[in-house]
């Protein structure tokens, strides 16, 4: 996905906070200093509750920004609930991995003037739409997972793409991910690496029991339909961006396709850093072990 300037001086804001798990009071009241100075921009608070999911906000009409405030799991969340407004977000990180979030705490007010004076791009992510036989469509950014609800037994999982038959998997599970998500559990599961703007969905399957079933990288505009074998002795169970969707009771089926939203993201003109700088900073990609300093022990 591409990355476009922005030139938007900021009308309406949106502070998302997880106040359960986030309760990051200073910099909350840092933001709202910093906004005090800015009269004409707008800022209404978005409080998340973990308990439930659900989020308090009350402000009328499509905010122009959402500033979220905590960890990729708060991002996450932030992103489903405005995904059909297609507004830009920018995480300040209050977590430990922040690979979603753009803002360090220690930098956090020089970022904001940097958002406000327009030294800011764009850049667009593409997500994943969920669907089942009977429910509504559901976006993820990074990935869907499908497991048996019975951890003690494998699941049988039908895969067809586009309307062809692709594989019948016996596994744990199967991951979808985006490019955006396989930094996630998708790497964590032996799938592959993708750099953000490859136009590719994975499909990546958890502990198969088959040396024949590995990861497959498929264009991202193909559907993908998984199948719960009718021979599986308990339902699979879907999550989208780890929120847990819906069930498929043995014979039922759910649908994997690319989903109409996209995700804008914030990123800074003055402190670009690519995806291989990002990799090796964040998970030590391509180090070698050898190089590490030598201790005593």
């Amino acid at each position: 996905m591409g990355k476009a300037a922005s030139t938007t001086r900021y009308a309406h804001v949106v502070l998302f906070q997880n106040r359960e798990t986030d309760p990051h009071d200073k910099l909350k009241n840092q933001i709202t200093d910093f906004f005090q100075h800015h009269p004409n921009t707008r800022l209404h608070m978005a409080v998340l509750n973990s308990r439930d999911g659900e989020a308090l906000y009350e402000a009328e009409g499509k905010p122009d920004l959402v500033l979220v405030l905590g960890g990729d799991g708060t991002f996450l969340r932030a992103v489903r609930m405005f995904a059909d407004d297609q507004v830009p977000l920018v995480g300040i990180n209050t977590g430990h991995l922040g690979f979603l979030t753009r803002i360090e705490a220690d930098g956090l007010e020089e970022r904001l003037q940097a958002i406000m004076s327009g030294e800011t791009e764009i850049e667009t992510r593409a997500m994943l739409s969920v669907q089942n036989d009977t429910g509504s469509p559901v976006v993820a950014l990074n990935d869907v997972v499908v497991k048996n609800a019975d951890p003690t037994r494998l699941a049988k999982l039908l895969v067809a793409v586009n309307g062809e038959t692709l594989a019948d998997y016996d596994a744990d599970g199967l991951i979808f991910c985006t490019p955006t998500g396989s930094t996630a559990y998708n790497l964590s599961a032996g799938g592959p690496l993708l750099e953000p703007s490859l136009p590719v969905v994975a499909i990546t399957p958890i502990c198969p029991h088959s040396l024949g079933a590995k990861p497959l990288v498929l264009p991202s505009d193909t559907t993908i339909t998984l199948t719960s074998d009718p021979r599986n002795m308990a339902d699979l169970v879907c999550a989208a961006d780890g929120e847990a969707m819906c069930s498929l009771a043995p014979g039922q089926s759910l649908t994997v396709c690319p989903a109409k939203q996209k995700l804008h993201i914030l990123s800074f003109a003055s402190r670009k850093e690519s995806f291989y700088g990002l990799i090796k900073r964040k998970l030590a990609w391509g180090s070698n072990p050898r190089s590490l300093p030598k201790t005593d022990n």
